[in-house]
C-alpha cells in the first residue's frame, strides 16, 4: 500500500515543492504504486530533480513511479486537494 502522508511529507521536505497529492494507481507487478501531482516551487523544476532529491531521503521502493507537474491542483471547498480528480 502507499503511504501517501509519509511521501507527501518527503516531498515538501525537498525544497522543491509547493504543493503535492500522492494517490496510488493500480500496477500488474506491484497490485499498486505511488504517483505524485505536484506543484514546483519555482518554475522550471523536472520531476527527474525532485526524483533526485527524493532519493536522499527514500528507499527507491518508497519513492513514485512518477510526477506529474501541474500549475495547481483542484480543491474543494474547504481548500482541501481533490484527490479524486487527480489522474
Amino acid at each position: 500500500d502507499v503511504c501517501s502522508s509519509d511521501l507527501e511529507r518527503a516531498l515538501y521536505e525537498t525544497g522543491l515543492v509547493h504543493e503535492c497529492a500522492v494517490a496510488g494507481r493500480p500496477d500488474e507487478v506491484l497490485g499498486e504504486r505511488a504517483e505524485a501531482w505536484v506543484v514546483p516551487e519555482r518554475p522550471g523544476t523536472t520531476p527527474e530533480e525532485i526524483l533526485a532529491r527524493l532519493a536522499e531521503r527514500l528507499p527507491a521502493y518508497k519513492r513514485p513511479s512518477r510526477i506529474h507537474l501541474r500549475e495547481a491542483l483542484a480543491k474543494g471547498e474547504n481548500g482541501k486537494i481533490l484527490k479524486g480528480v487527480l489522474a
